[in-house]
């Protein structure tokens, strides 16, 4: 079994990760659908269109990693890799491309859904999910110390429609 080691430094980015599962189809499945929604629960980007490869912000890999080894010791065979991300600028680059990728599908959903339906109810779902994409890119913003105005002002827009 993979030791799982959450590495602090100042040049740590966060962990990049990706698993192999073994067993059934259907626990396989089941398995990478709860990592998939482990990884976002914890601010993890895709740094993939399709997924499995993804991006762990620092400061919640210590609780990801709590996790799969749970996983670890319950699904024998089944491994998640777990990758120290440095803070490169091509790093740099790959994240803040997967993050404006992950934005743009995100409102582009959120803009279809003003279009088929504005209801209140459809109103307070976009506000609540412009905000967890507000939280999102602020916590990416300080990680890599860039400026996300414009990513921040294109979720605002999208809140206020």
């Amino acid at each position: 079994m993979p030791q799982i080691i959450a590495v602090n430094d100042s040049k740590t980015a966060g962990t990049i990760v990706c698993w192999s599962l073994t067993g059934s189809v259907e626990v396989s499945k089941f398995i990478a659908n709860w990592l998939v929604g482990l990884a976002y629960r914890c601010k993890a980007i895709a740094l993939r269109p399709r997924g499995g490869v993804y991006f762990i912000p620092q400061a919640h890999v210590a609780e990801f990693a709590q996790y799969v080894e749970v996983l670890h010791e319950t699904a024998v065979g089944s491994h998640v890799y777990q990758i120290p991300a440095m803070q490169s600028d091509a790093a740099v680059q790959a994240i803040l491309a997967a993050l404006q990728a992950e934005v743009s599908e995100a409102l582009a959903e959120i803009n279809e859904d003003i279009a088929s339906c504005v209801q209140n109810r459809v109103k307070d779902s976009r506000r609540l999910r412009c905000a967890k994409l507000q939280e999102k890119v602020k916590v990416y913003a300080d990680l890599l110390q860039v400026n996300l105005d414009s990513l921040q002002d294109s979720i605002e827009e999208t809140a206020n429609v």
